[in-house]
Order: structure tokens, then C-alpha cells, then sequence
């Protein structure tokens, strides 16, 4: 009888911590949701990045209403990244414009006629601003690196579009197994998190 009434005495904090590793467990799962769902989110801008600089750099004629676009599409980067991205992408919508209106001084000079526009100086807008934007593929990846590698411990990903691994150590019977848990897939990019079991 004494043993049956110290077990039911422990049977409550038995619970009570059962209870509470399901909490945690919970938890953990919600916040590693949310990082990936932010992870989504920011990967989307990116690819709008490297969606509106490939348009560009096809003809170096920047239309209007893929401008708009573009800033309709990154609208939410102010929430999901440092303050450097939005002005990366303020920067991108900035010097699209001026090469818009340059080509459009240009033309107006070599096919309409028009007079009282510095030719020179429209071809030299021309010059800078595509230049500008053929540089940008490399610069972009670049900017966002930091924001699109995910490692944290006990987890590893490649970086955006490598699918490269990130490294760790195995045990000490060298079994070490890479166990897939998320993936995300676009057009442009492909990026897998890991849960390192054994390790």
C-alpha cells in the first residue's frame, strides 16, 4: 500500500513534466515553421530581384509596368530584412527609371527629331545605367547571401540555389545520416534543410 501511494504521488509531476516536454517539443516545432516561412518570403524577393535584372539586362529597356510590378512584388522587404535590401531595391527601381527616360530622350533625338536634349549626355545615361545593371547579378546574390543561408546547430542547408550541405562532424562509430525536413522549391532555386541524426 506504502508503495502504491508514493507511485500515485509521483504520478502528478510525472505528468505535469510529460505535459510540459510536449510543450517545448510544440514550440520548437512553431518557431522552426516560422523561419521557414520567413525564409520563403524573403527567397520570393529575391527571385523578384533576379527576375526584374535578367528583364533589364535583356535590352536594357525597362518597361513601365514591370517596374511597378517589381515594387508591388518586394513591397514587403521592409519587414523581412535588414535595412540595406529596401534600399537595394529602391536602388534597382531608381536606375531602371533613369535608363527608361534616357531610352525615351534617345529615341525622341534619333527617330522623332526632337531638339533641345544633349544627345552625349542621353548616351552617356545610357552607358551608366546599363553598365550599372550588368553588374548587378553577381551583386545581388551577394547582398543576400546572408539572409538566404540557413545553419543553425543541429541543422545544415546549402546556400540558395547550390545545394551544397553545410558540414558537421559525425560520432564517434562514424554514422551520420542527413535526414531531409523541409524543402523549398522554385524556378531559380532549390534549398533543403537537414536534421543531422547520429551525429
Amino acid at each position: 500500500m506504502r508503495i502504491i501511494s508514493i507511485l500515485q504521488a509521483l504520478l502528478t509531476p510525472v505528468i505535469g513534466l510529460i505535459a510540459l516536454y510536449i510543450a517545448w517539443q510544440q514550440w520548437k516545432s512553431n518557431e522552426l515553421k516560422l523561419k521557414m516561412e520567413k525564409y520563403d518570403r524573403r527567397l520570393r524577393v529575391y527571385e523578384e530581384v533576379v527576375k526584374m535584372l535578367q528583364k533589364v539586362n535583356r535590352d536594357f529597356k525597362p518597361k513601365w509596368d514591370d517596374m511597378l510590378a517589381f515594387a508591388t512584388a518586394t513591397a514587403e522587404a521592409d519587414f523581412l530584412f535588414g535595412v540595406e535590401i529596401p534600399a537595394y531595391l529602391d536602388e534597382i527601381f531608381s536606375h531602371a527609371n533613369k535608363l527608361r527616360l534616357a531610352n525615351m530622350e534617345y529615341k525622341a533625338v534619333t527617330q522623332l527629331g526632337r531638339t533641345g536634349i544633349n544627345l552625349d549626355q542621353t548616351v552617356s545615361e545610357l552607358s551608366l545605367h546599363s553598365g550599372w545593371f550588368t553588374d548587378q547579378i553577381s551583386s545581388a546574390k551577394e547582398k543576400f547571401k546572408k539572409y538566404l543561408y540557413i545553419a543553425s546547430r543541429g541543422y545544415g542547408s546549402g546556400t540558395a540555389g547550390t545545394g551544397k550541405i553545410a558540414s558537421k562532424s559525425s560520432s564517434s562509430d562514424g554514422s551520420c545520416h542527413a535526414i531531409p525536413i523541409w524543402r523549398s522549391n522554385s524556378r531559380s532555386s532549390s534549398v533543403t534543410v537537414f536534421r543531422f541524426a547520429h551525429c
